[in-house]
């Protein structure tokens, strides 16, 4: 898949959508992987789904990876937090960020605008139906944990993968949806789950 060749057409896609990993993988739900899944050395593969499809071959890796860690200091100290505005739900004005934890967080059915920009947040929790619309390059590092589950929607309008990217330093990324998902999450040192249909 090229993003500047348009927009993701699942008929299209090819196989070099691999996973890969230091330690054990799972993954569950209906998920379809263009590619192969490789665990650490002696850890496992394990596959929680009937309809999970996997094109490429299952094994074990034979080298570490030994990617570079996230370092979080930068955008720690620099950083659109700032920029983040409140939304309404109807009934009152919601500040998606909690300045004193700077914990993010959309739920309830939540249809929130992230402006351009680069984001420092310790957990960022996508649940309840909600959306997070991605109109420009942004850049979001995340020193605790992920969770994007309970049909929330990624939406990155621009649909070029190179505007969205998660950065996370440690923790755990519990990724569960149907939604596609333009963008780029690195996280070497993350403890990931993921599942669901999304592409």
């Amino acid at each position: 898949f090229d993003s500047y060749d348009g927009s993701y057409v699942a008929s299209m896609a090819g196989d070099q959508g691999s996973l890969c990993s230091d330690g054990p993988i799972t993954i569950g739900g209906d998920a379809i992987i263009g590619g192969d899944v490789r665990a650490g050395e002696g850890d496992t593969v394990t596959i929680n789904g009937s309809s999970t499809e996997i094109s490429g071959q299952i094994g074990t890796r034979i080298t570490e990876l030994n990617l570079p860690l996230v370092d979080a200091s930068l955008a720690a100290g620099t950083n659109n937090n700032g920029s983040l505005e409140k939304y309404t739900d109807g009934t009152g004005w919601i500040d998606p960020l909690n300045p004193g934890t700077q914990d993010f967080m959309l739920t309830a059915g939540a249809v929130y605008t992230m402006p351009p920009g680069t984001y420092y947040f310790r957990n960022m929790t996508l649940v309840g139906g909600c959306t997070l619309n991605i109109v420009g390059k942004t850049t979001i590092y995340i020193t605790g944990n992920l969770r994007r589950e309970g049909n929330a929607i990624v939406n990155n309008n621009t649909q070029l993968a190179s505007n969205l990217t998660i950065n996370m330093t440690g923790g755990t990324a519990q990724i569960t949806s149907d939604n596609p998902f333009y963008g780029t999450i690195y996280a070497p040192n993350t403890d990931v789950t993921y599942s669901g249909t999304a592409d």
